[in-house]
């Protein structure tokens, strides 16, 4: 199941970057015109030309283009669950692909989320079934995902041990293979995606706060702030690029 927190068609400006910190969301994107050049520390420099792209979620990179051939795009950030463990994704434009990618722009005219989640939904479910990119097999952990996906709040490590059926211990351990990252590093990067998708809704900071197990408005600016760079106050104004 993908939740679809933004889209749009775009050409991008002088000013636009991405510093991706590494959070829970993808970003796909279909490029009709210009480039853009994708960097982390661990691999080498990719240029994202004319195609259909999956990014990465949970992992850091730096996105770039040149005023010469500036980016020009449809484009969507998405989570899925499970989780899809993969880097950078080429996506061929052929087949049920191509059919979900000529309906997209009809959807898009309706502005609203839950209109595009479904298509979106549908390739990332063409692409598993041809093992373009990876899930989560263990059923133990598929658990998990799906408790956190029905309740990001009540996910004590205790409580998600419990619902995987190991003791706390070994099931951080698992998790941290899987993920590359703690169990509530990601429930932590989970809670944020709902924030945003409550803020960019329309939502008090008050309601998104409560939303994601916040009592103080204070603390969820401050827990907001700090993966984002703004306040939730301001993030609906900053917001709004590929």
């Amino acid at each position: 199941m993908v939740s679809v927190t933004l889209f749009g068609d775009t050409r991008c400006g002088r000013s636009w970057s991405v510093d991706e910190p590494g959070s829970g969301f993808h970003r796909l994107y279909h490029i009709y015109d210009g480039a853009c050049t994708m960097r982390s520390d661990d691999a080498a420099a990719v240029k994202l030309s004319r195609g259909l792209y999956l990014l990465p979620a949970w992992r850091p990179y730096r996105l770039s283009h040149d005023l010469k051939e500036p980016l020009t795009c449809r484009w969507f950030h998405f989570t899925a669950f499970p989780p899809v463990m993969s880097g950078l994704v080429r996506i061929p434009v052929t087949g049920a692909v191509a059919s979900i990618v000529n309906a997209l722009p009809l959807v898009m005219k309706h502005k609203a989320d839950d209109a595009v989640a479904p298509l979106i939904d549908a390739l990332v479910a063409v692409l598993r079934a041809d093992r373009m990119i990876d899930g989560i097999a263990d059923e133990r952990l598929a658990r998990v995902f799906g408790h956190i996906d029905a309740d990001v709040v009540d996910c004590s490590n205790e409580k998600l041990a419990s619902i995987a059926g190991l003791n706390r211990e070994y099931f951080i351990r698992l998790f941290e293979k899987a993920m590359s990252m703690t169990p509530q590093e990601y429930i932590a990067r989970c809670r944020i995606e709902r924030a945003k998708k409550a803020i960019l809704g329309g939502a008090k900071v008050s309601a998104a706060a409560a939303a994601v197990g916040f009592s103080d408005d204070k603390a969820f600016s401050r827990f907001f702030k700090a993966r984002n760079g703004v306040p939730p106050a301001s993030y609906r104004g900053h917001s709004r690029q590929p």
